[in-house]
């Protein structure tokens, strides 16, 4: 993106320059009869200007309520933070030794059991099953197996069942399980094996290592080849199967390893896992009508969703349903339950929950306003990383010194904070920043810095610092206005990178 500034005529309006609504038109004239500059003396029209700026009100930036919606951000960061708060795929097998004396006995009961099954003459296919049991037990390190490592216990076990004359569904699973840590390649045809005839475990396992686990890459469409046919597999296990198209509902939704499909993404929700997020997910989908039509019954089966998550533990959906009753949406209007459960949201680790109750605290919407618990709100969401409450920390902060007289140390860290702030692409910190800068507020007055943040904060979206640019703009050279537009995208892009990194980092 690159940042630039026409000057363009205006009419000119009669307005005093000394209030807060000072108006740049009639302030240009000024400047422009004046022939003011930054390298001339100082003339009747640019003390005007240095009244403006010094008399120029800091305007408070937008502070209202957020939802927490995150699980509708079809993005990548979304899809990786929705992955690890579910409950993971089935992982392979971990070879471990059981301890315990007690456990011995029967222990060596059952190998001699499964090893003599193995090795007797009581039926091919009563020999093949135990063959795989005995080479799981082995593998797990009971018996003789105890005393061996984790590698020799898979290579003993993988060699009884390659005894085995014939394969089948398990025996091709526990194969591929215990490869997995030897040969990764091998242990894939194993396990695809099993999953085409039909085994749910080996279908979830390598859904699971299709995500990218294991030192297996990342596949998209495998997983959700692999998930379709667990959804709809009749011979495996109800909670498996369930949880499969929770899984595959997710990828719907997000269009990963496939295009996006909204209705079948919130059939499949439906039908799968009662997970918080999940539900979560079901719930903003049903009241933005994502799959389906907004409409009373959905917004009810909605509120009945976020509350339900609410109580499995989910912030967001905590968040969002003391919005709901905050405001009367989807629900009962009740502004003291409301507070309950944003402080509910806040104790599961909510940050936006705890800015909303900042906010509440500030402006008394369920209980009386106060501007100590304010900050003491706004802090907790600040150090949650949370922008908008490191934004309006920063506000109450500029807002309690008046006329900005006060010493330049504390200042300072101010300026500090919002240049981090604004880094994060926020444009009222960008003003603000630009505001100090022209006043030599925490520093040294700079014209041409001032307008460099001033632009950033029009580039940013925050159109109110454009009326201020304009005016630092009419008090530059040529040449000094080139510099401080190449200054403000040197700036602009180095935001940008750091934006960037920002989402890899979440990702």
């Amino acid at each position: 993106m690159t940042l630039s500034h026409t000057s363009k005529a205006r009419k000119l309006q009669n307005r005093d320059f000394f209030t807060k609504k000072a108006v740049v038109p009639a302030l240009a004239l000024v400047l422009m009869l004046g022939g003011c500059s930054a390298t001339t003396p100082r003339t009747e029209a640019e003390a005007s200007y240095l009244g403006y700026i010094n008399s120029y009100q800091l305007q408070a930036p937008a502070m209202i309520m957020v939802r927490d919606a995150w699980v509708l951000e079809r993005t990548e960061q979304s899809w990786q933070r929705l992955t690890q708060t579910l409950r993971p795929l089935p992982a392979p097998l971990v070879p471990t030794i059981p301890g315990g004396r007690s456990r011995q006995e029967a222990e060596k009961l059952i190998l001699e059991w499964v090893q003599a099954l193995s090795t007797g003459n009581q039926g091919q296919h009563i020999s093949n099953s135990a063959s795989a049991h005995y080479a799981l037990l082995t593998w797990l390190g009971y018996g003789e197996g105890r005393n061996l490592t984790q590698e020799q216990r898979s290579r003993k076990a993988l060699a009884i069942l390659k005894q085995n004359t014939s394969r089948n569904a398990v025996s091709d699973y526990l194969t591929g399980t215990i490869q997995l840590t030897l040969k990764p390649t091998k242990a894939l045809v194993n396990l695809h094996r099993s999953a085409d005839e039909g085994y749910g475990p080996a279908q979830a396992l390598l859904a699971r290592l299709y995500l990218g686990n294991d030192g297996i890459p990342r596949n998209d469409e495998k997983m959700r080849k692999q998930l379709s046919w667990l959804a709809s597999n009749s011979r495996t296990d109800f909670e498996l199967q369930q949880q499969a198209k929770g899984w595959l509902g997710a990828m719907n939704f997000y269009g990963i390893g496939g295009p996006v499909n909204d209705k079948k993404a919130l059939n499949l929700l439906q039908q799968g896992t009662p997970e918080p997020d999940l539900l979560y997910l079901q719930a903003l989908m049903l009241s933005e009508g994502l799959g389906g039509r907004v409409s009373v019954l959905a917004n009810k089966k909605s509120n009945e969703l976020l509350v339900t998550a609410t109580n499995s533990g989910s912030a967001s959906a905590a968040n969002e349903l003391a919005l709901n009753l905050l405001y009367g949406r989807n629900a009962e209007l009740n502004p003291r339950r409301a507070r309950d459960t944003f402080l509910q949201a806040a104790a599961l680790g909510s940050s936006a929950a705890a800015y909303n109750l900042g906010l509440d605290s500030l402006y008394g919407h369920s209980s009386p306003a106060s501007v100590t618990d304010a900050s003491l709100w706004l802090e907790r969401a600040a150090a949650q990383n949370q922008s908008e409450a490191q934004r309006s920390l920063l506000y109450l902060k500029l807002d309690e010194q008046q006329d900005f007289n006060f010493a330049d140390e504390p200042v300072e860290v101010i300026r500090q904070d919002l240049q981090a702030v604004a880094a994060k692409g926020d444009g009222w910190s960008s003003y603000a920043l630009g505001l100090l800068t022209l006043r030599g507020q925490g520093g040294q007055a700079n014209e041409q810095l001032g307008y460099a943040w001033l632009n950033i904060a029009v580039a940013q979206g925050y159109r109110p610092a454009a009326e201020l640019r304009d005016a630092v703009a009419l008090q530059l050279t040529r040449p000094e206005l080139n510099q401080a537009q190449a200054l403000s995208q040197n700036l602009f892009d180095r935001i940008e990178q750091v934006e960037e990194v920002q989402g890899g980092v979440q990702s």
